[in-house]
């Protein structure tokens, strides 16, 4: 759009219960997934950051009401479940896309997870768990080609969990960065984070970490706030 001088993006804080979840310190209950920028990156290299990246005209395709359908939602139910008479963030407001920015940029930030660490968050999905053959295929045809997010689901059956994915906060990179982002953050809660598989491009570290056990080493990894890691 004329004017704007940054790109649209999507992130997900994945939050998981803490292996110490008997903790009598309640705040200590819970873990938190970071993944490591390469080097070489031109956006926060090195930086520990959250999962997610630039949003993909694929990700607010109309393909993806087939496959909501499929299992057992309409459009008109998705409508009505995901948009509020809340005034909206800027970043959802004159969008022509089919999918309504609500869903498109939930849909956004799952695929950018599975993209980076094969964190794959679904509805409906027939397997339990992809095997690390079938998992690496997929996640390798995501990373090329973001488009190939919707016919993972029409091959495999299911649809992205967007009902796990929380609305957080909408973040704009300040003006001192060369790349600027209007990101839309959400938060997503799990009884424990699963096993993560990084691509080794774009992330080469994972870390689960308490952010109250860990505060020091988390300010000590990133000396910026976290942020999209794929951008």
């Amino acid at each position: 759009m004329a004017g704007r001088f940054w790109r649209e993006a999507a992130s997900l804080m994945v939050v998981g219960r803490a292996a110490s979840a008997d903790s009598k310190i309640p705040k200590e209950g819970f873990e938190v997934l970071f993944l490591k920028r390469n080097e070489k990156s031109s956006f926060m290299p090195n930086s520990y950051v959250f999962p997610g990246g630039v949003s993909e005209p694929s990700d607010f395709s109309e393909e993806w009401f087939d496959v909501f359908k499929k299992c057992g939602y309409e459009p008109s139910s998705l409508l009505k479940e995901f948009r509020t008479n809340a005034p909206p963030p800027m970043m959802y407001s004159n969008k022509t896309y089919p999918i309504i920015p609500e869903i498109g940029f939930r849909i956004g930030a799952i695929r950018e997870a599975f993209e980076e660490c094969g964190l794959l968050i679904t509805h409906h999905f027939p397997f339990k768990t992809l095997d690390k053959v079938e998992l690496g295929k997929w996640q390798k045809n995501v990373h090329q080609d973001a488009s190939q997010f919707v016919v993972m689901f029409q091959e495999l059956g299911g649809c992205p969990g967007i009902w796990d994915l929380h609305e957080w906060i909408s973040w704009l990179t300040p003006t001192h960065l060369s790349r600027r982002f209007d990101t839309a953050f959400f938060i997503t809660f799990m009884e424990k984070i699963p096993n993560i598989f990084p691509d080794d491009k774009e992330v080469v570290d994972v870390k689960v970490v308490s952010p109250f056990r860990n505060y020091e080493a988390v300010a000590q990894w990133s000396h910026q706030p976290a942020t999209t890691s794929d951008l």
